[in-house]
């Protein structure tokens, strides 16, 4: 049961992290180096679709840990 926290506690602070760097990388590629482009290409729905994996796992780990606690 504890390494089961730790490990949930641990994967939300990754998808964190990679939350992070994927929106400065979308910031520094969207304004440094595609300044013309449309946000409807596919480089940039690629960075969509990474973000909303990163966000929804992060969030069903948060309620995961979230409804564990209040059974213990």
């Amino acid at each position: 049961m504890k390494d089961e926290n730790i490990n949930i506690k641990y994967q939300n602070k990754v998808n964190l992290i990679f939350i992070i760097l994927v929106t400065i990388s979308f910031l520094l590629y969207r304004f440094g180096f595609d300044r013309n482009g449309t946000l409807l290409s596919l480089n940039y729905i690629l960075i969509y679709l990474v973000v909303l994996v990163l966000v929804i796992s992060s969030l069903r780990n948060f309620i995961r840990e979230r409804t564990k606690n209040k059974h213990n």
